[in-house]
């Protein structure tokens, strides 16, 4: 075997070794829709500061509910829609793994806010909504983008930050509304880039 049949192989190992990546990789979840949420959130801290000044925790709860229903139901239509009709996908319910495996801190903050919710205990809840989800990014960046686990910490470090400092009051709709928007536009960004252009 002379070198340019070497050279042939080795690219041909390499090509194989970036489509087995390749199909590897997430792409259940919408970067757009992800952008779309931080955007969202940012939009009710706005909204909050300038016609419910001074309004109850329970308005506040209430608004970001609503934050919460609204990304839910698009991210998770998104996933519906690249399930059924996604050539590659061919509605194998293993190929929603990575999306199953990022459930149980959903899960665990939706207990936690209920938990604080009945006990009219405002302070630690952004917090941990915070670090619950940059767990969700932590426990997906083997399936996505690698950088997702950066966007993961840093919702880790803000979320402690918060629960750490909970003199800032729940009735400030900056520190939610600033954090989510950043985290979720950059996540938002990092996943429209690195889908391939015929998925986006």
């Amino acid at each position: 075997m002379n070198r340019i049949e070497i050279n042939d192989a080795l690219d041909q190992v390499r090509q194989l070794q970036s489509i087995c990546l390749t199909k590897q990789k997430f792409y259940g979840y919408s970067g757009k829709a992800r952008l779309f949420s931080g955007v969202f959130a940012l939009l009710v801290a706005l909204v909050l500061h300038l016609r419910f000044h001074g309004a109850s925790e329970l308005t506040h709860f209430k608004a970001w509910g609503i934050l919460a229903v609204v990304s839910i139901v698009t991210n998770y239509l998104a996933l519906l829609l690249w399930f059924l009709y996604d050539d590659d996908v061919q509605r194998e319910p293993r190929r929603l793994r990575p999306a199953i495996e990022a459930l149980p801190p959903f899960a665990i903050a939706g207990v936690l806010t209920m938990a604080f919710f009945l006990n009219q205990s405002w302070m630690y809840m952004v917090g941990t909504w915070m670090l619950c989800f940059g767990l969700m990014s932590l426990a997906s960046r083997n399936f996505l983008e690698r950088a997702i686990g950066w966007v993961g910490l840093y919702y880790v470090v803000a979320g402690t930050f918060l629960i750490l400092a909970p003199t800032v009051p729940f009735t400030n709709p900056w520190p939610m509304g600033i954090i989510f928007f950043a985290g979720e536009v950059i996540g938002g960004l990092i996943m429209w880039k690195g889908k391939p252009r015929e998925r986006r």
